[in-house]
């Protein structure tokens, strides 16, 4: 095996971006980062702390290092601690905050456009975060990608691997350098320790003042189009009541249901996805807490349906539960908020030029028998701003002709390199 302190001092080159390394050998997923490949790759170690101290030195070493696998992205963390026993370690669950933990933090911008991007998080247990970007306020936290990762433990404090494959990701054609920034959360000291980014006015989601690592050429494409069906068996087996005379005789019979299913994904472009559901089961979908609601005002859930969740970032429009446009959990709701079945849906959502754009169409079933869509256009302006417009149309029984519009902006300006002005609004 190889000795983890002598890897992390490898050098970093001097000048320019860091590169990650190509390899053509797979890497086991196990957190100890052993293979030879990870002593070749350039080293990113010029970490800096936002908290306590904008700009200090941070009290513990953070390396990290790259590598191009036939299978993905692969992150090699070496976290020194001189404390290792002490580190905070609570959280095992999906998507849990993690924010009480000691943890390590990657953001891939893979279009450069400082205006999407993914986050992924993992603690010392192993335990997955991840997210999609909104703005430098808010993210898509109910978006789950597929990566994995691992951790171990050594003399000197402890290491995480992550292994990111390449359809997870979104990158252009002609890639050849991604945006990225790294961050590692001390709870003990309370520091944030940031790659880049690292000013009081800045912060992890400030994707203007993201890094930059270079050596993305000739990747490899995006499949062309990925295919789930899915079948589903129930039985139950016939219900009886005691009768008065002592008998078991059937109140209700049983029954035996067969429903199958198909989920579609096709990359209509590098950077353009469409997705195509054909009876959606949503039985793997998190089950939403129970919540007790003694106000006037309706309750918000978060969207845990895969099928709305992936993308969902793009239809953000006015106030998060105050004044926004479009609240997917409407969709596959009935009169009474019985669920009803959905039995096809289409979405298409990713980047064209300088253009995001986002659809939606839903069609639902049962007694409702309704047609939901949403469409969405974001154009680029300044460095990271955007102007936009939005329109929602359904056609239920209960509001026949329903139809919404909508415009917005974002106009973020930078002063001084430390402070922000955002101006944004939408009307609707």
């Amino acid at each position: 095996m190889l000795s983890v302190g002598a890897l992390a001092q490898t050098p970093v080159p001097a000048g320019g971006w860091p590169s990650v390394r190509r390899t053509t050998a797979a890497i086991r997923l196990d957190g100890r980062l052993d293979e030879a490949d990870w002593t070749l790759a350039d080293s990113i170690w010029d970490f800096k702390t936002k908290e306590p101290t904008e700009g200090g030195t941070p009290s513990e070493r953070t390396v990290v290092r790259l590598l191009a696998t036939p299978q993905g992205l692969a992150v090699g963390w070496w976290n020194y601690d001189r404390d290792v026993a002490g580190r905070r370690r609570s959280q095992l669950r999906r998507d849990a905050e993690l924010r009480s933990d000691d943890y390590v933090s990657l953001m891939v911008d893979g279009l450069r456009d400082m205006r999407s991007a993914f986050y992924f998080r993992t603690n010392s247990n192993g335990a997955l975060w991840d997210g999609e970007h909104i703005n430098q306020e808010r993210g898509n936290e109910e978006w789950d990608g597929i990566w994995d990762a691992r951790t171990d433990v050594f003399d000197g404090g402890w290491t995480a691997e992550m292994l990111i494959p390449w359809g997870t990701l979104r990158y252009p054609t002609d890639v050849s350098t991604m945006g990225m920034n790294f961050r590692r959360f001390l709870p003990r000291t309370n520091e944030e320790v940031l790659w880049r980014a690292w000013k009081r006015g800045q912060g992890y989601r400030f994707l203007e003042d993201e890094g930059v690592v270079d050596g993305f050429a000739d990747l490899p494409r995006r499949p062309r189009a990925e295919f789930r069906p899915f079948v589903l068996g129930e039985a139950a087996l016939p219900e009886r009541t005691l009768a008065a005379d002592g008998s078991l005789p059937e109140s209700t019979p049983g029954r035996t249901a067969l429903s199958t299913g198909l989920d579609m994904k096709v990359a209509v472009t590098n950077t353009l996805t469409a997705d195509v559901t054909i009876f959606p089961d949503f039985a793997q979908a998190e089950v939403d807490r129970q919540v007790v609601n003694l106000t006037r005002f309706p309750l918000f859930f978060p969207e845990q349906r895969p099928f709305f969740t992936e993308g969902a970032a793009i239809f953000a429009f006015g106030r998060e539960q105050q004044a926004q446009l479009f609240y997917s959990r409407r969709v596959g709701l009935g009169a009474g908020g019985t669920p009803v079945a959905i039995p096809f849906g289409a979405r298409m959502q990713g980047r064209v030029g300088r253009n995001q754009l986002g659809f939606l169409a839903v069609r639902t079933g049962d007694d409702e028998r309704a047609t939901d869509l949403v469409v969405r256009v974001r154009h680029d302006v300044l460095g990271r701003g955007y102007v936009g417009a939005m329109t929602t149309y359904s056609d239920r029984e209960t509001r026949p002709g329903a139809l919404g519009m909508g415009v917005d902006f974002e106009l973020p300006f930078i002063l001084r390199e430390r402070d922000n002005l955002i101006l944004l609004g939408n009307a609707a």
